[in-house]
């Protein structure tokens, strides 16, 4: 057997694992991934003119449904907000939901969900078309979060876009080409 083909059969075989495991299994890996969500906000940094900062958070957001299926990568993020809500200090601060990066962290919660279910549904798991999920997901991030900050900051669409958007969108296609090309070698199966 070629390396080609036991990396092939292992990966089919790691995956169906995960996907046919018990729930404490998958509640333990949802577990996982808010913990690497919350370790990649720390990993942060911010630029003068927007209070949103830039984080890694994205690329884990979109693997976590992509590997983990649309329920258990849904509740990664919902662990990851709700554990930053009772003071792990993975949040700016507790009220971080409240402010003007709350709509992204919501949007972290959708995303994982739509990455998971297009990615179940569709069968897109190999690189580029990966990336239509790993996109849908991004515009949900950025959909919720630039609503929430203009909300907040009493912005127009303009300079929400400017503030909330625009500064990240190169980054971020970066990440979601990442995960894109992570689920191509993690996950099993061609494009349909």
């Amino acid at each position: 057997m070629s390396f080609v083909e036991l990396y092939k059969t292992q990966r089919s075989q790691l995956f169906r694992h995960i996907r046919e495991a018990n729930v404490a299994l998958k509640v333990s890996l949802a577990f996982l991934f808010a913990c690497l969500t919350g370790a990649s906000a720390l990993l942060r940094f911010y630029v003068p003119f927007t209070p949103v900062p830039f984080t890694l958070q994205v690329l884990v957001v979109l693997l976590s449904g992509a590997l983990l299926g649309k329920y258990y990568g849904g509740l990664s993020q919902v662990l990851y907000a709700s554990l930053g809500l009772v003071g792990i200090p993975w949040f700016t601060s507790p009220a971080a939901l409240a402010g003007v990066t709350g709509g992204y962290i919501v949007g972290f919660v959708f995303a994982a969900v739509a990455v998971g279910w297009l990615t179940e549904k569709t069968g897109l798991r190999r690189f580029p078309h990966s990336l239509v999920p790993a996109l849908v997901g991004l515009a949900l991030i950025y959909g919720l979060g630039a609503l929430q900050f203009s909300l907040l900051m009493h912005t127009g669409l303009r300079e929400t876009l400017l503030l909330a958007v625009a500064p990240f969108v190169a980054l971020d296609i970066v990440k979601a080409a990442a995960a894109s090309a992570t689920m191509s070698v993690l996950l099993p199966g061609a494009n349909r």
